[in-house]
């Protein structure tokens, strides 16, 4: 009975998170990360992927020229993005029997945070730089200890959202 009571407890904490748009620290968005993969819920987890319009206007605040070809490229493309990150997600989600662990019963042990610049655009070695949050979600299941990690978390609008790289490793 005590399990069923932390797990609803668990379930409605998540839920009321992902829709009331509550991940205003890294820290928030890691757990609903956690708890999207672990409750097999990635739905709720995609709604947390950032729109062309919140790139658009942190780019803006960024000092980003969204006017320039190589910016209206990346809106053209970033659907193809989106979808890529979708599949590593459900890549990611289905690599538990691969790895010999699982997600419903894993637990949440801690969560690191670290800042790294990466350029705005790989091909100019001139380019500005910005500076993203990586998550690195460390968890445990069947006595293995694993790291998910959100490669380039940002702040948009008052709200902390995945980018497009993200990653599971066995320790």
């Amino acid at each position: 009975m005590k399990k069923f009571i932390t797990v609803s407890m668990i379930a409605f904490v998540l839920l009321c998170s992902i829709n009331g748009h509550t991940q205003r620290t890294p820290e928030d968005l890691a757990i609903i990360t956690f708890y999207c993969f672990q409750e097999h819920n990635l739905d709720s987890f995609y709604r947390l992927i950032p729109t062309v319009n919140e790139i658009r206007d942190a780019g803006a605040t960024a000092g980003v020229d969204t006017n320039s070809a190589s910016f209206k490229e990346f809106v053209t493309q970033y659907p193809s993005f989106v979808d890529q990150f979708k599949q590593q997600c459900a890549a990611i989600e289905n690599d538990s029997t691969r790895l010999h662990f699982s997600w419903t019963n894993s637990n949440l042990d801690s969560i690191e945070i670290s800042e790294r610049n990466i350029p705005l655009d790989n091909k100019d070695p001139n380019s500005k730089t910005v500076v993203v949050t990586v998550l690195d979600i460390y968890f445990r299941s069947n006595s293995h200890l694993l790291r998910l990690t959100l490669g380039d978390a940002n702040k948009y609008n008052g709200l902390w959202k995945p980018g497009n790289r993200i990653a599971l490793s066995k320790l």
